[in-house]
């Protein structure tokens, strides 16, 4: 018959032999039953850093499993439910925490990466007794937080890291070179496979470490690309999380003027030049790219909710006239969070009002040494004037001028919105004309309207009706057709797209016309503070 020992009657040295093998969420558990673990035990800051890391793996807790591949694209994808769900550790307020209060590279570089696959389950805490007797005299020794790198999360906390100059950590990074960038870390004009293969086996890869060159160059791309991924999947085992103990949330980060701090470089877990915009009054993040339709979507998210006029229903992301890109139906929009300086609340840019109509918008506009931040409505921006939608609200502006503000804003893209469109109905008259002799039709010069055209000038309802004639005129002829069906001609697409075009332009212009026509300045208030929530990128 089994016999159990309560913990408490063994002597203390035995105690401590047990304690210093249990897991970190263990220990602060087991030093929080009572005063005599609590002053044991006596938890500092790396141990319950420590508990909130393993937190952090725990779905419970952390969310559900996030993968990665080898270029660091997240599975399931920065735009899921799981990766809105998942909460990440700050160690400097000890907090879990969404995405949105961490930078990019705090979440998705690997060595800040959470371990996959319940990789913490096995992990010891780095606990260790000091030797001490007494009950209230036997505190711990704290090792060198630094010195745990692989070992948090990843099952051995007594691993000590690998030093930087020696030859295996040199080998380390340079296997993560390879196997983390689209050239394999050489140089783009080499193609040499010897040279290839010499890598490979000079970084410590297991899959190579046999291969001859002849065997290596009958490997087809496809293969290469398995056996990386594969090696992959072995680094990341050994390198995710390994600064994880150094990750600290926006907030705290800049308490500590990461951000501003010219002396600061991009190493060690600090934002470098890149990844900020802003001087030191005005400092701005970027956040992460989403995949939206057009700008109306990306600073007026769900604006059709609350006014009358719908969107076509069954209508996709509409094409848009851009040079050197063919039928592009989306575009990766990056998000920027901005510190409001009233409230002290981080918020995506859009509660500023700031934006401009393309994706490849970007907040940095500089004159000499001075920041300049200009809107849409070519004013420049001051920290003196700098407010989100609640402070302009609450303030000298109230809700009349936040909403006037607003409407204004609105009319900008709305507007622009319906220049693209008018550029994508007139774009394909242009290039047939272009092209009339090879397509075997004639074109008169009173049928073309042109991109420039578009660009600039309004269109009224009568010229869309004007072009949907032109349009059928040219489909009712049968040479025309089939020139235009034919196999690689471009303007197949635009006769596919036109009607869904067309039918954008009407919404956007019934739209603009109910925006301007007055009333509708309190019902964006409404909807901009109902959702202007802290963040939202």
């Amino acid at each position: 018959m089994s016999r159990f020992v309560a913990l408490d009657s063994l002597p203390t040295e035995l105690q401590t032999a047990i304690i210093r093998h249990l897991g970190p969420v263990a220990l602060i558990a087991l030093s929080q039953t009572s005063t005599y673990y609590r002053n044991l035990i006596s938890p500092k800051k790396p141990h319950l850093i420590e508990q909130l890391l393993a937190h952090e793996c725990d779905e419970q807790y952390g969310g559900p499993p996030i993968t990665f591949t080898r270029f660091g694209k997240p599975i399931p994808d920065c735009e899921s439910a799981d990766w809105e769900a998942n909460r990440w550790a700050c160690t400097r307020c000890l907090k879990l925490r969404p995405h949105y209060a961490f930078t990019n590279q705090s979440l998705l570089r690997l060595a800040y990466q959470k371990p996959q696959g319940g990789a913490n389950s096995c992990a010891v805490t780095s606990w260790e007794p000091t030797g001490g007797r007494g009950r209230k005299e036997n505190t711990m020794k704290t090792r060198n937080y630094e010195e745990l790198g692989t070992g948090i999360g990843l099952g051995n906390a007594r691993l000590e890291q690998t030093h930087p100059d020696s030859c295996k950590e040199r080998q380390l990074r340079k296997r993560t070179r390879i196997l983390m960038s689209g050239n394999w870390g050489l140089s783009r004009s080499n193609n040499n496979p010897s040279t290839w293969l010499a890598a490979f086996q000079e970084s410590g890869m297991a899959s190579f470490a046999e291969m001859t060159l002849s065997q290596f160059c009958q490997v087809s791309d496809a293969e290469v690309a398995t056996l990386l991924e594969k090696e992959f999947q072995v680094l990341h085992l050994l390198r995710a999380g390994t600064n994880r103990h150094q990750r600290r949330c926006i907030e705290c980060r800049l308490g500590r003027n990461e951000f501003n701090d010219p002396n600061r470089g991009s190493g060690s877990g600090v934002l470098g030049d890149k990844d900020r915009i802003g001087s030191g009054d005005i400092t701005i993040l970027t956040g992460r790219q989403k995949t939206l339709d057009s700008s109306i979507d990306r600073y007026f998210p769900g604006v059709c909710d609350v006014i009358e006029h719908k969107r076509p229903a069954g209508i996709g992301p509409h094409s848009e006239f851009r040079i050197c890109r063919t039928d592009p139906c989306d575009a990766s929009w990056t998000m920027y969070r901005l510190r409001c300086p009233r409230c002290e609340m981080w918020k995506e840019i859009r509660a500023f009002r700031f934006g401009a109509a393309y994706s490849m918008w970007r907040p940095g506009a500089v004159d000499g040494k001075k920041y300049v931040y200009i809107t849409w409505g070519k004013r420049d921006v001051t920290r003196a004037d700098l407010r989100c939608n609640h402070c302009f609200a609450a303030e000298s502006g109230g809700c009349e001028g936040l909403g006037q503000e607003l409407v204004r804003w609105l009319e900008t893209i709305l507007d622009n919105e319906l220049r693209i469109v008018q550029a994508t109905l007139a774009y394909v008259f242009g290039m047939a004309s272009q092209n009339a002799g090879s397509l075997a039709y004639d074109i008169k010069p009173d049928m073309v309207p042109t991109v420039t055209h578009a660009r600039t000038v309004r269109y009224a309802r009568d010229d869309v009706v004007n072009m949907r004639k032109q349009w059928e005129q040219w489909m009712a002829e049968d040479d025309i057709a089939a020139s235009v069906h034919a196999y690689g001609n471009p303007l197949g697409r635009w006769v596919e797209q036109y009607a869904n075009a067309e039918a954008m332009w009407y919404w956007l212009e019934g739209c603009l016309e109910e925006v301007s026509g007055g009333g509708i300045g309190d019902v964006l208030v409404e909807w901009a503070l109902n959702r202007d929530r802290p963040v939202e990128c």
